[in-house]
């Protein structure tokens, strides 16, 4: 159990620090917010994911 939680708090570092990371960036490359929105929404939707449990 104690290494499950592990991994869900490495996981849900990693999202917040990369969706802070493409705020910054978008920011800083005006002409390319389109693709960082892109990849956020990719992110958030690979950590909900992960969340979601598995039926078998």
């Amino acid at each position: 159990m104690l290494q499950r939680n592990f991994r869900e708090v490495i996981l849900a570092s990693v999202v917040i620090i990369s969706l802070l990371g493409l705020i910054v960036f978008s920011f800083v490359d005006e002409n390319s917010r389109l693709v960082f929105l892109d990849v956020a929404k990719l992110t958030i939707g690979v950590y909900t994911g992960y969340l979601i449990p598995n039926k078998s």
